[in-house]
């Protein structure tokens, strides 16, 4: 009878906990950081201060976010999904809801993206040199603000990719990427064969050597038949 009971209530905690949960993710005030790790920050205006990021914190349109050295963060927004690495910032400029654009604009580092489809709705994420316009699909955007160089590597869909006078523009599609220098054409580059589902094939190592900012993408990707080293290791990515 006490086992019985015991039972119930640990059910019933569990169904509230995932209707709270869910409740919460899909907020309309804001994002939700459901996945902190290490020093993440963030400020919801311009001239404020930059405050510490905890587990639930719902961050409102318009704030800027940024993580340390061997940290990250998961925001849920919708059914949308952006993971921000570390030694990154990202501002979340605005949200997609119905005809209007959501937009993320990419000031350093590395970001993957998973958008929900939605019909009719779109999210471009932008860079100094870059804008990638996308609909429901998944990508990383890496930028390097010394190099002015952007870089998109896209898992999932299609990516439209323009640089910012739109004199130049391609749609990339799933397993492949672009770079764009300041001032540059878009560039279209294969990742075929050097990414395999959850591996990274021994071809990708050159590909990091080239592009050091790719490095971050082993967080998700797990190097086959090589090692790498310094990779943070993210156990929530790609489920």
């Amino acid at each position: 009878m006490r086992k019985n009971l015991i039972a119930k209530w640990i059910l019933a905690i569990s169904v509230m906990g995932f209707s709270a949960y869910h409740v919460f993710a899909n907020d309309k005030n804001g994002a939700i950081a459901s996945f902190v790790v290490g020093k993440t920050f963030y400020k919801a205006q311009a001239n404020s201060k930059w405050l510490p990021i905890k587990q639930g914190l719902i961050l409102p349109e318009g704030s800027a976010i940024k993580t340390g050295n061997g940290s990250k963060i998961t925001l849920l927004y919708g059914k949308s999904e952006f993971r921000v690495a570390q030694n990154s910032e990202i501002q979340l400029t605005s949200f997609a809801e119905g005809k209007k654009e959501g937009k993320v604009d990419m000031v350093s580092g590395f970001a993957w993206f998973k958008v929900d489809k939605r019909p009719g709705e779109k999210v471009s994420v932008a860079t100094q040199t870059s804008t990638a316009g996308v609909r429901g699909t998944a990508f990383a955007t890496m930028f390097d603000p010394k190099t002015k160089t952007a870089m998109n590597c896209i898992c999932e869909g299609k990516v439209e990719v323009a640089n910012l006078d739109n004199s130049s523009s391609l749609v990339a599609s799933a397993g492949t990427g672009t770079s764009i220098a300041e001032n540059g054409k878009v560039v279209e580059d294969s990742y075929k064969d050097l990414i395999v589902k959850l591996d990274a094939m021994p071809g990708f190592e050159k590909k990091i050597k080239a592009n050091p900012m790719l490095n971050n993408c082993l967080s998700c990707h797990t190097p086959k038949a090589w090692k790498a080293k310094s990779v943070i290791k993210d156990e929530t990515y790609a489920k």
